[in-house]
Parts: structure tokens; C-alpha cells; sequence
């Protein structure tokens, strides 16, 4: 089993996906560090809205799901920016990954 999965990504383009891919692999070394196991996954899941008017800008809703044998996180957050919604993601689950071991 990967240990990154992604789902709703279907009709994303290369540069979209390429950002995915560069602040997740960033991201899920500092999880797995965090959570101190080989065996932690993540799942991201993005779901994306057009803006009507114009058609051309997308916001992204993204949640992101950290687990291993013994613990699941989950949080969810949203922005018009991909990058923007990723790190702010990311930010939320590793808080709360500190919080539930008092790594702060």
C-alpha cells in the first residue's frame, strides 16, 4: 500500500499536480517523524468548486487524513490557492499531531 494516496485529482493539470506532489512528499516526511512510525499514511482528498462568473478559478477543498496503527487525524480546510490549501492543511494536522503527543 502507498503511503500517500490522493483522490479527486481526476481532472487536475500537470502544474497542479506538480504541486501536490512537491508539498505533500515535503510534508508526510515531517508527519511520519512526528508520529514516530514507519507504517503512517496519508490520505488526501480535494474537491474542487468553479466560481461561476468566471469559470476559470477554482477553490479547493482539501482534507487530509494522517493514520497508523494506533492513532487517526483528520482535518480539512479550503482556499483558492492549491499550494495555499496544502500547507494550511498540512499546518493543521501536524498542530494537532503535536497536541495529541505534547511535542510542542
Amino acid at each position: 500500500m502507498d503511503p500517500i494516496q490522493f483522490s479527486g485529482i481526476g481532472d487536475f493539470n500537470d502544474e497542479e499536480k506538480q504541486v501536490l506532489k512537491h508539498v505533500t512528499t515535503k510534508n508526510y516526511e515531517k508527519i511520519r517523524t512526528l508520529m514516530k512510525s514507519e507504517q503512517t499514511s496519508v490520505l488526501i482528498h480535494i474537491k474542487t468548486y468553479k466560481e461561476k462568473a468566471k469559470g476559470e478559478k477554482k477553490k479547493y477543498s482539501v482534507t487530509i487524513k494522517v493514520t497508523d496503527p494506533t492513532n487517526l487525524f483528520r482535518c480539512g480546510t479550503s482556499d483558492w490557492s492549491l499550494a495555499e490549501a496544502l500547507h494550511d492543511g498540512f499546518d493543521k494536522i501536524m498542530h494537532e499531531i503535536k497536541s495529541k503527543f505534547r511535542l510542542d
